[in-house]
Protein backbone atom coordinates (compact mmCIF):
# COMPACT_ATOMS: atom_id res chain seq x y z
CA UNK A 1 0.00 0.00 0.00
CA UNK A 2 2.90 1.96 -0.32
CA UNK A 3 2.87 2.46 -3.43
CA UNK A 4 -0.79 3.56 -3.63
CA UNK A 5 -0.21 6.05 -0.68
CA UNK A 6 2.43 7.74 -2.35
CA UNK A 7 0.32 8.55 -5.41
CA UNK A 8 -2.46 9.94 -3.54
CA UNK A 9 -0.23 12.13 -1.64
CA UNK A 10 0.68 13.31 -5.57
CA UNK A 11 -2.61 13.55 -6.34
CA UNK A 12 -3.11 15.63 -3.15
CA UNK A 13 -0.26 18.00 -4.47
CA UNK A 14 -1.57 18.39 -7.94
CA UNK A 15 -4.47 20.24 -6.29
CA UNK A 16 -2.76 22.43 -3.51
CA UNK A 17 -2.45 25.31 -5.07
CA UNK A 18 -5.91 26.09 -5.70
CA UNK A 19 -7.25 24.81 -2.43
CA UNK A 20 -5.47 27.40 -0.64
CA UNK A 21 -6.39 30.11 -2.95
CA UNK A 22 -9.84 28.81 -1.97
CA UNK A 23 -9.14 28.49 1.63
CA UNK A 24 -7.54 31.54 1.53
CA UNK A 25 -10.64 33.86 -0.01
CA UNK A 26 -12.88 31.62 2.91
CA UNK A 27 -10.52 32.91 5.04
CA UNK A 28 -10.64 36.64 4.10
CA UNK A 29 -14.47 36.58 4.38
CA UNK A 30 -15.11 34.91 7.64
CA UNK A 31 -12.66 37.22 8.86
CA UNK A 32 -14.35 40.50 7.78
CA UNK A 33 -17.42 38.57 8.90
CA UNK A 34 -15.88 38.70 12.64
CA UNK A 35 -14.57 41.75 12.44
CA UNK A 36 -17.65 43.47 11.67
CA UNK A 37 -19.74 41.44 14.03
CA UNK A 38 -16.96 42.78 16.98
CA UNK A 39 -17.37 46.45 15.90
CA UNK A 40 -21.26 46.05 15.99
CA UNK A 41 -20.91 44.16 19.63
CA UNK A 42 -18.23 46.81 20.58
CA UNK A 43 -19.73 48.04 24.12
CA UNK A 44 -18.04 51.50 24.82
CA UNK A 45 -19.97 53.91 26.56
CA UNK A 46 -20.53 56.21 23.40
CA UNK A 47 -21.84 52.97 21.26
CA UNK A 48 -24.17 51.91 24.06
CA UNK A 49 -25.97 55.02 25.07
CA UNK A 50 -28.77 55.87 24.15
CA UNK A 51 -30.05 59.23 22.45
CA UNK A 52 -33.31 60.43 24.11
CA UNK A 53 -35.00 63.47 23.61
CA UNK A 54 -36.36 66.38 26.01
CA UNK A 55 -39.23 68.73 25.15
CA UNK A 56 -40.12 71.40 27.55
CA UNK A 57 -40.55 75.09 28.81
CA UNK A 58 -37.34 77.36 27.42
CA UNK A 59 -36.00 78.79 29.95
CA UNK A 60 -37.64 76.30 32.78
CA UNK A 61 -35.56 77.05 35.95
CA UNK A 62 -37.27 73.45 37.16
CA UNK A 63 -36.75 71.62 33.80
CA UNK A 64 -32.85 72.51 33.84
CA UNK A 65 -32.02 71.77 36.87
CA UNK A 66 -33.60 67.76 36.34
CA UNK A 67 -31.90 67.93 33.10
CA UNK A 68 -28.37 68.70 34.66
CA UNK A 69 -28.93 66.33 37.72
CA UNK A 70 -29.69 63.74 35.39
CA UNK A 71 -26.77 64.30 33.50
CA UNK A 72 -23.94 64.51 36.40
CA UNK A 73 -25.94 62.20 39.47
CA UNK A 74 -28.03 59.52 38.08
CA UNK A 75 -26.52 56.53 36.83
CA UNK A 76 -28.82 56.55 33.45
CA UNK A 77 -26.69 58.73 32.47
CA UNK A 78 -24.38 56.09 31.46
CA UNK A 79 -26.73 54.37 29.92
CA UNK A 80 -29.37 57.18 28.33
CA UNK A 81 -28.01 60.92 26.90
CA UNK A 82 -30.96 63.39 26.95
CA UNK A 83 -30.90 66.17 25.40
CA UNK A 84 -32.80 69.02 25.64
CA UNK A 85 -34.91 70.07 22.00
CA UNK A 86 -37.78 71.95 20.50
CA UNK A 87 -40.68 69.94 19.54
CA UNK A 88 -39.90 70.64 16.07
CA UNK A 89 -35.99 69.62 16.14
CA UNK A 90 -36.93 66.51 18.30
CA UNK A 91 -39.23 65.66 15.10
CA UNK A 92 -36.58 66.00 12.97
CA UNK A 93 -33.48 64.29 14.53
CA UNK A 94 -35.94 61.12 15.45
CA UNK A 95 -36.57 60.81 11.52
CA UNK A 96 -32.75 61.31 10.82
CA UNK A 97 -31.91 58.57 13.35
CA UNK A 98 -30.11 61.02 15.62
CA UNK A 99 -32.28 60.18 18.67
CA UNK A 100 -34.46 57.01 19.62
CA UNK A 101 -37.24 58.94 21.02
CA UNK A 102 -38.45 62.23 23.08
CA UNK A 103 -40.47 63.41 25.86
CA UNK A 104 -42.64 65.99 25.86
CA UNK A 105 -43.31 67.62 29.31
CA UNK A 106 -46.19 70.17 29.40
CA UNK A 107 -46.24 73.53 30.83
CA UNK A 108 -46.56 74.00 34.41
CA UNK A 109 -45.84 70.16 35.26
CA UNK A 110 -43.27 70.91 37.92
CA UNK A 111 -45.82 73.40 39.41
CA UNK A 112 -48.91 71.05 38.95
CA UNK A 113 -46.63 68.10 40.46
CA UNK A 114 -45.93 70.46 43.74
CA UNK A 115 -49.68 70.02 44.32
CA UNK A 116 -49.70 66.59 43.56
CA UNK A 117 -51.52 66.74 40.28
CA UNK A 118 -49.56 63.94 38.05
CA UNK A 119 -49.82 65.88 34.18
CA UNK A 120 -49.49 63.01 31.80
CA UNK A 121 -46.00 63.28 29.47
CA UNK A 122 -45.95 62.55 26.26
CA UNK A 123 -44.06 60.40 24.94
CA UNK A 124 -43.04 59.99 20.75
CA UNK A 125 -41.11 57.19 19.01
CA UNK A 126 -41.40 56.11 15.31
CA UNK A 127 -44.01 53.82 14.31
CA UNK A 128 -44.01 50.36 15.20
CA UNK A 129 -40.45 51.22 17.11
CA UNK A 130 -38.89 47.95 18.35
CA UNK A 131 -35.84 46.73 20.19
CA UNK A 132 -34.09 49.65 22.33
CA UNK A 133 -36.91 52.22 22.19
CA UNK A 134 -40.09 49.58 23.24
CA UNK A 135 -37.73 48.85 26.37
CA UNK A 136 -38.15 53.08 26.66
CA UNK A 137 -41.47 52.56 26.47
CA UNK A 138 -42.07 50.08 28.17
CA UNK A 139 -39.52 49.98 30.98
CA UNK A 140 -37.94 53.46 31.70
CA UNK A 141 -41.43 55.34 31.72
CA UNK A 142 -42.78 52.83 33.66
CA UNK A 143 -39.64 53.05 36.09
CA UNK A 144 -40.28 56.84 36.25
CA UNK A 145 -44.06 56.65 36.71
CA UNK A 146 -43.49 55.02 40.06
CA UNK A 147 -41.11 56.82 41.33
CA UNK A 148 -42.80 60.13 40.91
CA UNK A 149 -46.37 58.33 42.22
CA UNK A 150 -44.80 56.85 45.27
CA UNK A 151 -42.17 59.90 46.36
CA UNK A 152 -45.22 61.92 46.04
CA UNK A 153 -47.95 60.03 48.10
CA UNK A 154 -45.14 59.86 51.06
CA UNK A 155 -44.00 63.24 50.78
CA UNK A 156 -47.82 64.72 50.80
CA UNK A 157 -48.98 61.77 52.84
CA UNK A 158 -46.53 62.90 55.57
CA UNK A 159 -47.30 66.08 55.45
CA UNK A 160 -51.29 65.55 55.81
CA UNK A 161 -50.56 62.95 58.50
CA UNK A 162 -48.48 66.02 60.30
CA UNK A 163 -50.93 68.65 59.75
CA UNK A 164 -53.89 66.48 61.19
CA UNK A 165 -52.10 66.28 64.31
CA UNK A 166 -51.16 69.63 64.60
CA UNK A 167 -48.03 69.95 63.63
CA UNK A 168 -45.57 71.69 60.90
CA UNK A 169 -44.72 70.34 58.35
CA UNK A 170 -42.69 71.85 56.02
CA UNK A 171 -39.11 71.51 56.87
CA UNK A 172 -40.08 67.60 57.47
CA UNK A 173 -42.03 67.41 53.90
CA UNK A 174 -38.48 69.53 52.40
CA UNK A 175 -36.04 67.02 54.43
CA UNK A 176 -38.39 63.72 52.85
CA UNK A 177 -37.95 64.96 49.79
CA UNK A 178 -34.14 65.27 49.79
CA UNK A 179 -33.63 61.62 51.05
CA UNK A 180 -36.37 60.77 48.52
CA UNK A 181 -34.11 62.27 46.23
CA UNK A 182 -30.97 60.66 47.53
CA UNK A 183 -31.96 57.31 47.60
CA UNK A 184 -33.58 57.61 44.01
CA UNK A 185 -29.64 59.02 42.75
CA UNK A 186 -28.08 56.42 44.54
CA UNK A 187 -30.40 53.49 43.23
CA UNK A 188 -27.74 51.60 41.85
CA UNK A 189 -25.84 50.89 45.11
CA UNK A 190 -28.61 48.45 46.04
CA UNK A 191 -27.66 46.40 43.12
CA UNK A 192 -24.26 44.50 41.84
CA UNK A 193 -24.06 43.18 38.32
CA UNK A 194 -22.14 40.27 36.95
CA UNK A 195 -21.41 39.64 33.39
CA UNK A 196 -21.20 35.91 33.14
CA UNK A 197 -20.34 35.97 29.82
CA UNK A 198 -21.58 33.31 27.42
CA UNK A 199 -22.13 30.19 28.99
CA UNK A 200 -18.12 30.38 30.03
CA UNK A 201 -15.76 32.68 31.06
CA UNK A 202 -14.61 33.48 27.73
CA UNK A 203 -15.66 36.93 25.90
CA UNK A 204 -17.82 37.22 22.97
CA UNK A 205 -15.06 37.89 20.90
CA UNK A 206 -13.07 35.27 21.93
CA UNK A 207 -16.36 32.98 21.70
CA UNK A 208 -17.02 34.10 17.53
CA UNK A 209 -13.32 33.64 17.29
CA UNK A 210 -13.36 30.11 18.21
CA UNK A 211 -16.75 29.36 16.16
CA UNK A 212 -15.61 30.87 12.84
CA UNK A 213 -12.91 28.95 13.22
CA UNK A 214 -14.88 25.46 13.24
CA UNK A 215 -17.04 26.56 10.17
CA UNK A 216 -13.67 27.40 8.04
CA UNK A 217 -12.79 24.42 8.88
CA UNK A 218 -16.01 22.91 7.65
CA UNK A 219 -15.96 25.01 4.39
CA UNK A 220 -12.54 24.19 3.72
CA UNK A 221 -13.37 20.37 3.86
CA UNK A 222 -15.52 21.30 1.14
CA UNK A 223 -12.75 22.77 -1.26
CA UNK A 224 -11.58 19.22 -1.36
CA UNK A 225 -14.94 17.59 -2.94
CA UNK A 226 -13.22 17.08 -6.73
CA UNK A 227 -10.53 14.58 -5.28
CA UNK A 228 -12.63 13.30 -2.58
CA UNK A 229 -15.70 12.02 -4.17
CA UNK A 230 -15.38 8.79 -6.29
CA UNK A 231 -17.55 8.34 -9.16
CA UNK A 232 -15.77 4.80 -10.03
CA UNK A 233 -14.92 2.46 -7.94
CA UNK A 234 -12.69 0.57 -10.36
CA UNK A 235 -9.30 1.14 -8.70
CA UNK A 236 -10.13 -0.02 -5.47
CA UNK A 237 -12.02 -3.16 -6.67
CA UNK A 238 -8.78 -3.91 -8.43
CA UNK A 239 -6.99 -3.45 -5.42
CA UNK A 240 -9.07 -5.35 -2.72
CA UNK A 241 -8.73 -8.21 -5.60
CA UNK A 242 -4.78 -8.30 -5.16
CA UNK A 243 -5.28 -8.30 -1.77
CA UNK A 244 -5.19 -4.78 -1.03
CA UNK A 245 -7.59 -4.85 2.03
CA UNK A 246 -10.50 -2.21 1.86
CA UNK A 247 -9.72 -0.69 4.89
CA UNK A 248 -6.00 -0.12 3.97
CA UNK A 249 -7.16 1.94 0.81
CA UNK A 250 -9.37 3.88 3.71
CA UNK A 251 -7.19 4.67 5.65
CA UNK A 252 -4.54 5.72 3.13
CA UNK A 253 -7.24 8.37 1.74
CA UNK A 254 -7.85 9.52 5.13
CA UNK A 255 -4.21 9.76 6.09
CA UNK A 256 -3.52 12.21 2.76
CA UNK A 257 -6.91 14.18 3.90
CA UNK A 258 -5.78 15.04 7.19
CA UNK A 259 -2.90 16.10 5.91
CA UNK A 260 -4.06 18.54 3.35
CA UNK A 261 -6.53 19.75 6.11
CA UNK A 262 -3.64 20.17 8.48
CA UNK A 263 -1.26 21.50 5.69
CA UNK A 264 -4.21 24.43 4.74
CA UNK A 265 -4.51 25.06 8.77
CA UNK A 266 -1.48 25.41 9.31
CA UNK A 267 -0.59 28.04 6.32
CA UNK A 268 -4.03 29.75 7.34
CA UNK A 269 -2.59 30.05 10.97
CA UNK A 270 0.39 30.99 9.82
CA UNK A 271 -1.15 34.05 7.49
CA UNK A 272 -2.82 35.32 10.66
CA UNK A 273 -0.33 34.92 13.44
CA UNK A 274 2.54 37.16 10.65
CA UNK A 275 -0.38 40.04 9.95
CA UNK A 276 -0.75 40.27 13.90
CA UNK A 277 -4.71 38.98 13.51
CA UNK A 278 -4.77 36.68 16.09
CA UNK A 279 -1.80 35.13 18.65
CA UNK A 280 -1.55 31.53 18.10
CA UNK A 281 1.06 29.30 19.53
CA UNK A 282 2.38 26.19 18.46
CA UNK A 283 0.17 24.55 21.14
CA UNK A 284 -2.63 25.94 19.38
CA UNK A 285 -1.70 24.45 16.19
CA UNK A 286 -1.17 20.56 18.56
CA UNK A 287 -5.14 21.27 19.80
CA UNK A 288 -6.36 21.62 16.51
CA UNK A 289 -5.43 17.89 15.61
CA UNK A 290 -7.94 16.46 17.24
CA UNK A 291 -10.62 18.92 15.84
CA UNK A 292 -9.76 18.09 12.52
CA UNK A 293 -9.40 14.73 12.71
CA UNK A 294 -13.29 14.30 14.04
CA UNK A 295 -14.29 17.36 11.23
CA UNK A 296 -12.60 15.41 8.55
CA UNK A 297 -13.85 12.62 9.42
CA UNK A 298 -17.33 13.29 9.35
CA UNK A 299 -16.47 15.32 6.09
CA UNK A 300 -14.52 11.86 4.71
CA UNK A 301 -17.83 9.53 5.63
CA UNK A 302 -20.34 12.09 3.90
CA UNK A 303 -18.02 12.18 0.17
CA UNK A 304 -18.34 8.32 1.64
CA UNK A 305 -21.99 8.26 1.06
CA UNK A 306 -22.24 10.26 -2.33
CA UNK A 307 -21.05 9.05 -6.10
CA UNK A 308 -21.67 12.76 -7.70
CA UNK A 309 -20.10 15.39 -6.98
CA UNK A 310 -22.78 18.10 -6.77
CA UNK A 311 -24.52 15.62 -4.66
CA UNK A 312 -21.27 15.12 -2.44
CA UNK A 313 -20.86 19.23 -1.94
CA UNK A 314 -24.88 19.64 -1.30
CA UNK A 315 -25.09 17.15 0.96
CA UNK A 316 -21.72 18.13 2.89
CA UNK A 317 -22.40 22.10 3.13
CA UNK A 318 -25.94 22.32 4.45
CA UNK A 319 -25.25 19.22 6.89
CA UNK A 320 -22.44 21.41 8.05
CA UNK A 321 -24.98 24.57 8.32
CA UNK A 322 -26.66 22.93 9.83
CA UNK A 323 -24.51 21.19 12.38
CA UNK A 324 -22.42 25.26 13.29
CA UNK A 325 -25.66 26.80 13.22
CA UNK A 326 -26.91 24.44 15.99
CA UNK A 327 -23.50 23.83 17.89
CA UNK A 328 -23.71 27.96 18.18
CA UNK A 329 -20.82 28.75 16.13
CA UNK A 330 -22.54 31.84 14.11
CA UNK A 331 -23.79 32.97 17.95
CA UNK A 332 -23.73 32.00 21.40
CA UNK A 333 -25.85 28.81 21.73
CA UNK A 334 -27.20 29.92 25.02
CA UNK A 335 -29.89 31.88 22.60
CA UNK A 336 -31.43 28.66 21.86
CA UNK A 337 -33.70 26.52 23.93
CA UNK A 338 -32.31 24.19 26.70
CA UNK A 339 -32.63 20.60 25.09
CA UNK A 340 -31.05 22.31 22.19
CA UNK A 341 -28.13 23.67 24.24
CA UNK A 342 -27.53 20.07 25.67
CA UNK A 343 -27.52 18.33 22.26
CA UNK A 344 -24.67 21.11 20.93
CA UNK A 345 -22.45 19.74 23.95
CA UNK A 346 -22.83 16.44 21.84
CA UNK A 347 -21.98 17.48 19.03
CA UNK A 348 -18.71 17.20 17.12
CA UNK A 349 -19.08 20.82 15.94
CA UNK A 350 -20.01 21.74 18.83
CA UNK A 351 -17.12 19.68 21.27
CA UNK A 352 -14.70 21.35 18.32
CA UNK A 353 -15.98 24.86 19.37
CA UNK A 354 -15.18 24.70 23.23
CA UNK A 355 -12.08 22.59 22.41
CA UNK A 356 -11.09 25.57 20.41
CA UNK A 357 -12.04 28.23 22.70
CA UNK A 358 -9.92 26.34 25.42
CA UNK A 359 -7.16 26.22 23.63
CA UNK A 360 -6.77 29.97 22.46
CA UNK A 361 -6.73 30.70 26.93
CA UNK A 362 -4.29 27.76 27.26
CA UNK A 363 -6.43 25.36 28.51
CA UNK A 364 -6.38 21.42 27.75
CA UNK A 365 -9.34 19.28 28.41
CA UNK A 366 -8.52 15.88 27.74
CA UNK A 367 -12.02 14.32 27.66
CA UNK A 368 -12.71 17.18 24.51
CA UNK A 369 -9.80 15.93 22.95
CA UNK A 370 -10.71 11.96 23.84
CA UNK A 371 -14.17 12.80 22.54
CA UNK A 372 -13.15 14.08 19.58
CA UNK A 373 -10.58 11.42 18.79
CA UNK A 374 -13.69 8.76 19.35
CA UNK A 375 -15.80 10.53 16.63
CA UNK A 376 -13.04 10.41 14.43
CA UNK A 377 -12.45 6.89 14.99
CA UNK A 378 -16.53 6.57 14.46
CA UNK A 379 -16.54 7.88 11.00
CA UNK A 380 -14.05 6.59 9.63
CA UNK A 381 -14.91 3.33 10.96
CA UNK A 382 -18.42 4.10 9.45
CA UNK A 383 -16.73 4.99 6.18
CA UNK A 384 -14.51 1.91 5.94
CA UNK A 385 -18.19 0.07 6.03
CA UNK A 386 -19.70 2.09 3.26
CA UNK A 387 -16.72 1.73 0.95
CA UNK A 388 -16.87 -2.11 1.62
CA UNK A 389 -20.19 -2.15 0.51
CA UNK A 390 -19.45 -0.40 -2.36
CA UNK A 391 -16.89 -2.39 -3.25
CA UNK A 392 -18.67 -5.48 -2.80
CA UNK A 393 -21.50 -3.84 -5.14
CA UNK A 394 -19.53 -3.53 -8.01
CA UNK A 395 -18.03 -6.92 -7.30
CA UNK A 396 -21.92 -8.61 -7.58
Amino acid sequence: MGKYLYLQLKRLLRILLPVMLVAAILFGCLALAYQAVVSMTDDTQEQAKIKMGVVGTAGDTFLEMGMLALKTMDSSRFAIDFVQMEEPEAEEAMRKGDIAAFAVIPEGFIDAAMYGEIMPVKYVSTAGAVGLTTLLKDEITKMVEDIVIQTQKGIFGTGDAMRNEGLSSGSAENDLTFKYFDFIFSRSKMYAVSELGNGSAMGLEEYLLSGFCVVLLMLVCLVFAPTMVRRDMSLARVLSANRRPVIAQALCDFAVYMIGLLGVIAVLMIFAVWTGWVDLTVGVFIQWIPVVIAIGGMSFLLYELTTNLISGVLLQFFISLALCFVSGCFYPVTFFPDSVQTLAAYLPTGIARTQLAESFSGVIHISGVLALLGYGGIFLGAAVLIRKGKVALVRG
